[in-house]
């Protein structure tokens, strides 16, 4: 005979991990921006998921054999000892929560977020690159900007200690940073990431690794002053419209 704990363990564990797993695939496919980072936190919460079982699975069947190995079996509709019950409450609530989670984590992008327009500048040099970040401050300025977070990514020589951490300064400190940078070889122009970001997310200027200049803000009047810089001098860009990128000439 089949134990009651034993019964309840095999619904909730299966059920439960079903359930994780239907939630991070459905917003996994609804929300393409994000897929990646929903699919790995579904695999790290179904992981959570998989050694709780283990361990309350253990702790589940040890107790039914126990009860079903007494000379006096309780009846009932909880029969043996109740402290297992408890502990698939516990069980159940965890399980619960992570289902809960995974359909919060990561978050949505915000509604002004998703609202961001992009401008690209097209492949550039290197000479290029620090002549657009000589001009970032004054263009960012204009559009009240005074705060940004700026940090080293991909093709930095930084360790693992300042590899994408976050660096509050002024923006009129924005090309000292990137300086120190440079004489440090945590930043080079066209080979290596320095991301310039609004503290609350708004914009983002990213002087990329492949040598183009990426801009993603809520506000279309700093989008096409940058574009139209950029248009003028020549530069192969491309602004985004919808899902299709269209070349600066046909926008």
């Amino acid at each position: 005979m089949i134990e009651t704990p034993a019964v309840l363990f095999f619904l909730l564990a299966s059920g439960i991990g079903l359930g994780v797993v239907v939630r991070a695939v459905r917003r996994a496919v609804f929300n393409s921006e994000r897929r990646l980072a929903i699919l790995g936190v579904g695999f790290i919460t179904l992981a959570l998921w998989a050694s709780a079982s283990y361990a309350m699975g253990f702790m589940t069947f040890v107790t039914a054999f126990g009860v079903a190995h007494l000379r006096q079996r309780s009846t009932g509709l909880f029969p043996g000892d109740w402290q297992i019950y408890g502990l698939l409450g516990l069980y159940a609530a965890f399980g619960i929560g992570l289902v809960i989670a995974i359909g919060r984590v990561p978050p949505e992008r915000s509604e002004a977020h998703n609202k961001t327009l992009l401008v690209t500048s097209g492949i550039l040099t290197a000479d290029q690159v620090r002549a657009e970040l000589e001009a970032a401050p004054d263009i960012l300025r204009r559009y009240g900007i005074e705060q940004v977070v700026a940090c080293f990514g991909i093709g930095s020589k930084a360790n693992i200690d300042e590899l994408w951490k976050p660096h509050e300064i002024h923006i009129s400190e924005l090309l000292e940073f990137a300086q120190t940078g440079i004489d440090r070889g945590l930043f080079c122009p066209a080979e290596s990431d320095l991301f310039v970001t609004v503290p609350d997310n708004s914009t983002e200027l990213k002087f990329c690794h492949e040598s183009d200049i990426h801009l993603d803000s809520t506000n279309d009047a700093l989008i096409g002053e940058f574009a139209q810089r950029w248009k003028a001098q020549g530069f192969s860009g491309f602004h985004k419209v919808g899902k299709r990128w269209v070349p600066f000439g046909a926008a």
